[in-house]
């Protein structure tokens, strides 16, 4: 953390008029690597008094705590909104200010004042018949200013369909429009003219149904049937009994149709004035099911928060596209939809899903190898699954690489071997759906997952095929892995480690059944490690079948943040026991490539940072979004933050109980999670202030005991340790588990590592 004493003196030359001294102290400072707000907002109040404002515009933008702001927060917002207007980013000045005065509870300034008028004078004369580009463009321009970048989006879409100009912005169908919102482009997707779905638009309060009115006439002028549900009216009913379908019905026979636009009034039940429920929630859920099975929707975020009921389930309702949120927010319109992943899908992926789920199998075993930009270690990964005595399999090489990025394409053609099927991913895919899109592509009844830096070890398929047929009503199996890190790894300190769990007798194949509930708990108390639960990946193989299981069970498929983790808790989610193979299957090895590996390194310079952003931006169409509980937990770097976010997820979506919050060990969590956080990333402080809040949240007993580890230096976070000395243990730990550093036996990448485990262990 910084010298408090060094910034005292900076603060005292700026107080004495000093600017550019105290500048150049302030700036020697964070060359050496203080990344405090406190220095941060020094510098960019004396660049502002220096009238230099303008070059501290990206400073900011990762240290603020937009859902919880503080004074720190606020002074930052201002800067950067003082930094944009001096550039010309006139929207982002614009935005800025509205955002910076709903935090402060405010809605008469200058420029919020300003905004709000000129959207509805705009609006005005849309209804009045003027229909012209520049009214479009200036209205999602507005939109945006005003942080609905929802309602933007359309506007910005019926914009690009009467404009004949090339606009000179982000383009809007990469889904880069409006930068840092993911699946922004999702919207665009239902308003093409060749999809025909119905939008819905949620209207819960009577002051926006102006706007959702104007909205609705524009998805009309669009091509689009619309449906508007309207604010609920109350119904008290006293002390009768009542009929819930009876409530429904009244709302469909009643709905009232105006041109392409029909208008439904859900009711709200009361008994005496105490709330009963809300015809609602049916109401969506059977106009979904009369719109094809699918039904996108505009709707407030606290909508969907609270969309859930006996009918309509957690699970069936998707959140595509979350509004930028923050405190004393007004609009908060999100984008999603009612039932119908498969739909989604098909128009994400372009194929389609059922058809992928239902089709027959041509072969036994699948090999999937979901791969990006990463052709260095790739050639070994394919060359263990070629190393197979099996027959009867298929390797999938599922390219998703850069657009401009030939490299893997052209190293397979290199391959002449019909086992190998090459294909690319329609669009660049986060890793989630990444790996989504490839298991809808296998043709094998039985799948089985790597990345493209592990191995499978041979007679794999040989060994998986004499369990499989000895208990063949089994969705899924998990293995034994061997644990290898190649020489080049960017912790130089774990380099050319490998653990073998356990000593094998050759082709003696033990199996045993273990409790789902029971890893459950064990990961959550931090007892068994998130990667020792079945992840459909590297672990453990299951059914392609088990595809549309998932899919009944929880709504979706691979749909978390992180394709392993999700996908494990779900499955304890689903099964009530696992199959557990006590045999090595696959080696799972890390590399510098390695995306997992990449998550624990941290961000310490401005250049990973733009590295990170341009790769979001790269693969931020079907991303996952928050949902409910979700927010919860900040998203850091580390895996412990993903096992909570994946398990709130499935907590949120009715597949796992919430009475599991309960059993949390909150200060056992948060520490965990903090202490994956690396000692220079430049977002620490921010994170661990949003940890401080959380912590505050859960009650005030953690709040003091956070406060008191961090003071008493209990706390740790992670050294930068990428040119370090090998650290690790070395020989039997107390479970049986065999460690070693395997460069001394001349082991260089992960096919001499497999056959390195198999001279050893004679399997």
């Amino acid at each position: 953390m910084i010298n408090k004493e060094n910034l005292f003196d900076v603060k005292d030359m700026r107080d004495k008029g000093n600017y550019q001294q105290a500048l150049n102290m302030v700036n020697r400072l964070i060359e050496s690597g203080e990344t405090t707000n406190d220095a941060f907002i020094l510098r960019g109040q004396l660049l502002e008094s220096l009238g230099q404002v303008a070059y501290c515009s990206e400073d900011f933008w990762h240290k603020i705590n937009w859902k919880a702001p503080n004074e720190d927060d606020l002074e930052m917002i201002r800067l950067t909104a003082e930094a944009a207007k001096a550039k010309d980013w006139t929207l982002i000045n614009y935005r800025l200010n509205y955002i910076m005065d709903r935090m402060n509870g405010s809605t008469g300034s200058k420029i919020s004042t300003e905004i709000q008028s000129r959207l509805m004078e705009n609006l005005g004369r849309l209804e009045g018949g003027e229909f012209s580009p520049e009214l479009l463009l200036d209205t999602s321009w507005l939109y945006t200013a005003c942080n609905n970048v929802a309602f933007s989006a359309v506007y910005l879409k019926a914009y690009k369909k009467i404009s004949t100009e090339n606009l000179e912005i982000i383009d809007v169908e990469s889904g880069k429009v409006n930068s840092y919102f993911p699946n922004i482009s999702d919207i665009y997707l239902y308003l093409q003219e060749e999809t025909d779905y119905t939008i819905c638009l949620v209207v819960d309060n009577e002051e926006d149904t102006y706007h959702y009115n104007m909205l609705a006439s524009l998805l009309v002028k669009l091509g689009k049937k619309v449906i508007v549900i309207l604010p609920e009216i109350d119904f008290d009913i006293q002390d009768e009994e009542y009929d819930l379908e009876y409530f429904i019905q009244h709302s469909f026979n009643n709905a009232e149709t105006i041109g392409q636009i029909t208008y439904y009034v859900p009711v709200s039940i009361l008994s005496k004035g105490e709330y009963l429920e809300s015809t609602r929630y049916r109401l969506l859920y059977l106009l979904a099911e009369r719109e094809m099975g699918h039904l996108p929707l505009f709707a407030e975020r606290s909508t969907l928060d609270q969309l859930s009921d006996s009918e309509i389930q957690r699970k069936h309702i998707h959140y595509q596209f979350n509004a930028f949120e923050h405190i004393n927010s007004e609009w908060s319109t999100c984008f999603g939809y009612v039932l119908g992943y498969e739909k989604y899908l098909s128009e994400l992926y372009h194929m389609n899903i059922d058809d992928a789920l239902n089709k027959k199998s041509i072969y036994d075993y699948s090999i999937v190898i979901p791969v990006r930009n990463n052709s260095a270690t790739l050639a070994n990964t394919i060359e263990s699954c070629l190393n197979q005595s099996y027959d009867n399999y298929e390797i999938i090489i599922s390219d998703n690489s850069d657009r401009d990025n030939y490299a893997i394409e052209n190293m397979i053609r290199t391959y002449d071997n019909h086992r190998i099927k090459y294909i690319r991913t329609p669009r660049n895919l986060p890793i989630a759906k990444s790996f989504e899109y490839a298991y809808l592509n296998a043709s094998g009844e039985f799948i089985i997952s790597l990345g493209a830096d592990d191995a499978l070890m041979p007679d794999a398929l040989i060994n998986i095929n004499q369990v499989y047929n000895k208990y063949p009503n089994e969705d899924i199996i998990m293995w034994d892995t061997i644990h290898y890190v190649w020489p080049e790894f960017m912790f130089s300190n774990q380099s050319d480690q490998m653990i073998i769990k356990r000593m094998y007798e050759p082709k003696v194949l033990r199996t045993l059944y273990l409790d789902s509930q029971d890893m459950l708990y064990d990961v959550l108390n931090f007892r068994r490690s998130q990667y020792a639960i079945p992840l459909l990946y590297i672990n453990s193989g299951f059914k392609r079948a088990y595809l549309k299981k998932m899919l009944d069970e929880t709504g979706a498929m691979i749909d978390g943040i992180a394709q392993d983790i999700y996908t494990g808790l779900a499955n304890l989610a689903i099964q009530e026991k696992i199959l557990y193979l006590q045999y090595p299957i696959t080696m799972a090895a890390l590399s510098s490539n390695s995306s997992g590996a990449v998550s624990l390194k941290g961000v310490t310079d401005e250049e990973t940072t733009k590295a990170r952003d341009k790769e979001y931006l790269d693969t931020n169409i079907g991303i996952n979004v928050e949902r409910g509980l979700e927010s919860m937990i900040i998203r850091t770097d580390g895996d412990i933050s993903v096992v909570y976010t994946s398990l709130f997820r499935l907590i949120d979506m009715n597949c796992l109980p919430d009475s599991l919050i309960d059993n949390i060990d909150w200060k056992m969590t948060i520490k965990n999670i903090i202490e994956q956080l690396q000692y220079d990333d430049i977002h620490l402080e921010r994170v661990f202030i949003s940890y401080l809040n959380l912590a505050r949240f859960i009650s005030e007993d953690t709040y003091q005991w956070l406060i008191n580890e961090f003071n008493n230096g209990d706390v740790s976070f992670l050294k930068n340790v990428q040119n370090s000395e090998k650290d690790y243990f070395k020989g039997i730990d107390q479970h049986g588990s065999l460690h070693l550093d395997v460069s001394d036996f001349g082991v260089s990448d992960v096919n001499s590592a497999v056959e390195f485990v198999v001279k050893l262990l004679q399997l």
